[in-house]
Formats: structure tokens, sequence, C-alpha cells
């Protein structure tokens, strides 16, 4: 097989191997691992070294070393760098994976001398993990690796009526969306120049002579970049390490904070709860002593009522520190008990008892006294000091 003729040998120490180094990176699903295949003269989807995933969860779980011969040429021996796929990476976390790539390059790569960041060019756009990554390697190398980088654009087939049909659907070529990638790349890390970019087709048609063309192109201009690139040392890796632990300590602390953060709104949450409930509590409590206190207010009313009334129209009944009276122009009013207290019935009917004694008088009609009932009225104690029975008018009189 191919691998028994050591056309690619999996390894897990680059440094020091007389070999150029190669290092791609980019998102799960970007075709990251197909692109190293293909570098390597293999089929895209070979399995043995660089797997290609077929669904969301990236199958590099791990930085992967090759000794590889590019593009199946033993004149061109190098070394390619697979890195875990970013996003979606299983269980890995972002600050998980630069810890991952920076300790394996501290170990075992002593230099890089091209990095090819690929995109799928079925959706272009600039995430916050590109951000991230970008950000990783800006911290990693010196400003001069931005020479040494190559954006690749992937799962963009070559065949013409593809191309026209992108084109058509985009109102842009591809290498016009390419172009406006980059310049975003640029401006959005402050860069002094765009990166450069290619497409390549890994899926392309070798029966196709235009899209055999391209592919080949594009592979030699990999190789044409590669060769003139200079060693980028390793040596700075350490520096993003600690950035990273202090990355790893911060996003700890935001754990723990938002962690606590999260218990105290649940405990005030709570809190108003129960003080909610108790609230509820209170206004069922006051609203049924109100309700008592209506019923009290009613029977004392109605009692006063009873005791002190009057009946017709414009009828009144009063209480005051002199004493009680009832009047009605035409109807009834009382004092005390309507039976058994005293009362006048009739027209300018009155009732009263007061410091002056016991006074009930009618027009017409009828007054009582503790059950007792005469025509007219009568006095008791009246301010003359007399005892008057029968109409008041009447001499005759009790002294």
């Amino acid at each position: 097989s191919l691998l028994q003729e050591n056309i690619m040998v999996k390894v897990t120490n680059i440094k020091n191997n007389g070999r150029k180094k190669v290092l791609v990176l980019g998102n799960t699903g970007d075709g990251k691992s197909t692109l190293c295949n293909i570098l390597s003269g293999f089929v895209p989807g070979h399995q043995d070294i660089f797997p290609v995933s077929g669904g969301a969860l990236s199958c590099t779980q791990e930085t992967k070393f090759a000794d590889v011969f590019f593009n199946g040429d033993k004149e061109k021996p190098i070394s390619l760098i697979d890195t875990i796929g970013w996003s979606d990476s299983g269980n890995f976390s972002d600050a998980q994976i630069i810890e991952e790539l920076i300790s394996k390059l501290k170990q075992a790569c002593d230099h890089v001398s091209l990095f090819l960041l690929t995109i799928n060019g079925e959706n272009p756009r600039i995430t916050n993990t590109n951000i991230e990554m970008f950000k990783t390697f800006l911290g990693m190398f010196p400003e001069s690796f931005l020479d040494q980088v190559l954006v690749v654009f992937t799962r963009w087939s070559m065949a013409k009526k593809e191309v026209t049909r992108r084109e058509r659907n985009s109102g842009q070529s591809d290498e016009q969306r390419a172009r406006n990638y980059v310049n975003q790349l640029k401006t959005t890390f402050g860069l002094k120049k765009a990166p450069q970019f290619l497409i390549i087709d890994a899926l392309y048609d070798e029966f196709d002579e235009e899209e055999k063309y391209h592919f080949t192109s594009m592979l030699n201009f990999i190789y044409q970049k590669f060769e003139n690139a200079p060693k980028i040392p390793t040596v700075n890796v350490e520096k993003v390490k600690t950035e990273n632990m202090k990355l790893k300590n911060d996003l700890a602390k935001y754990a723990a904070d938002s962690l606590r953060l999260k218990e105290e709104i649940s405990r005030k949450a709570r809190e108003q709860e129960t003080q909610e409930a108790k609230e509820r509590e209170q206004r069922k409590r006051n609203e049924e002593t109100l309700q008592a206190m209506r019923e009290r207010a009613k029977k004392h009313q109605e009692e006063y009522d009873r005791r002190y009334g009057a009946q017709g129209p414009n009828a009144a009944a009063y209480a005051d520190g002199r004493g009680a009276r009832a009047e009605a122009c035409v109807g009834e009013a009382w004092a005390g008990d309507p039976v058994y207290g005293v009362g006048a019935r009739g027209p300018a009917a009155a009732a009263g008892i007061s410091d002056r004694g016991l006074e009930l008088g009618a027009h017409a009609g009828e007054v009582t006294a503790g059950g007792f009932s005469a025509r007219a009225g009568f006095k008791v104690g009246a301010s003359d000091g007399q005892l008057h029975l029968g109409p008041v008018s009447t001499p005759c009189s009790i002294q």
C-alpha cells in the first residue's frame, strides 16, 4: 500500500526532521482533513491518517503530525499538522483546543513555514470562532506570519455550470466573494494588507481538463508559496499558553460568578414569591376584617334604625348628647323600640327623649309611650315642670 511505501507516515514529533512544515486549521466541516489528504497525494476521503468527518462533529480530536510527500511526489518531502476543528468539536472548548495545540507545538514542532486557513465556500462569513482563531495565532507568532497565511476556500465545485450558477445567484464571481472575505479579515484585525487566498476543488472531475487544470494550478501555487516561505519558530507559543491559562482562569471565574449570580437570582425569586404569598394572605385577612366591619356596621345601623327611626317623606332620626329624636312630615317617628318605646304616627309626627323629658305629638293621629297610646299627645317633665295629659293646649295638669 501507499502507507507501506512511506508516502504518508503518522509521527509524534517533527522537530528537526529537515522538512518544512504546513499547519492546517479551520472550523469543523470546512475541509481541513480533506485538504491534508489531497496535499499528500491521496484521494480526498482517505481515512488512515486524516479521516474526514461526515457529520457535525470533528473527526480530528487531537493535533496530528504526519511526514508526507507533497502531492505524492517523493522529491517534495513536507510535514503536515492537522489541528482540531474549532466549533462543535465534541467535548472540546476553544480554550482546550488552544492549550492542546500549544502543548503539541512546543513539545514536538520547531517551526511552521505555511499556514492554511480553510473556509467553507458555501458559507464564507467571519464568525466569532474565526476571530478567536485568528487572535490566537496573532499572539502565538510574530506579525510577519501573516505573509505565510493562505486562506483556502473549499466546497466550491469548479464545474463550469456550477461556477455560472453561483455567480448568477450571488451576483458576484467566486473571486469577488473570496476577496471580500479576506478584506473583511484585514478590516477586522487592522492588518496592513489582506491575506492571500485561493479556491480549490478537492472533488474535481479528473476527466474534465478544465477542472483538472484548475486543481493542479492551485496545488502548484501552494507549493511555490511553501518553497519560498521562511521558517517561523514556535518559541513564542509559551506566551500564548500563559495567556490561554489566564483565559481559562477568567472563564472559570466567570462560570463561578455566573453560578453565584444564578443562585442569587433564584434566592431573590424565592424570597419575592414568599413575600408575595404573605402579601396575598394579608390582603385576604384585611378583606375579611373589612367585610366583618361592614357586617357590624350594617347590624349597628339596623339596630340604630330600629331604636331611632322615622318613615315617610322627609323622615329623619338622630341622636346627640341631649337625647334622641325622630320626626316625619307624614308617617311614623319613634325613639327607642317602635312597639314599647315612645312614638308618634300621623302628619307632622314627632317623638323625642331629651334632657327636657319625654315629648310626643302629632297634629292628627296618635302617640304611644310604653305600650300606651293617646290621641293628640302628652308631655312628661316639660320645661314648665308640670305633667300634661291630653292635648297640650288643654288645661289639665298635675303639679
